[in-house]
């Protein structure tokens, strides 16, 4: 079983500018759409990532001249996930990814790599 610290650590070494885990219980009366245990509902706990977003990647958003594309940063970005999703794979988890786009860039490059089906959405070890 993975403890606190190990996914924690693996999501510093991933490029994790920030980490938590917390507990689901924390989303008690939310929109079902809003609750991870909509999707998986024996979670106990959630875990939160957050890559710093530079100022000057959102210029182009505020000046009117946003382009939408796949650059590098989103690649990039693409790539951090699916290795912190990896180590749970690895033990025998199902991860649950946010964000559309993200979630059909790594869905789509985990199932050709034979890692994950779509039936992965029970974040929790089977």
């Amino acid at each position: 079983m993975l403890t606190s610290e190990e996914i924690k650590k693996a999501a510093r070494a991933f490029g994790a500018d920030l980490e938590g885990i917390g507990s689901v219980d924390r989303f008690e009366g939310t929109p079902p759409e809003r609750d991870p245990r909509f999707i998986a509902p024996r979670a106990r706990s959630i875990i939160g990532l957050g890559f710093r977003v530079l100022r000057g990647s959102l210029r182009g958003v505020e000046e009117g001249t946003h382009e939408v594309r796949f650059d590098a940063e989103t690649i990039e970005i693409v790539r951090e996930v699916l290795e912190a999703a990896y180590p749970q794979v690895r033990f025998g988890y199902n991860p649950s990814l946010c964000g559309a786009a993200c979630q059909r860039a790594c869905l789509s490059h985990l199932e050709a790599k034979g890692i994950l089906t779509r039936t992965f959405t029970n974040a929790f070890r089977p």
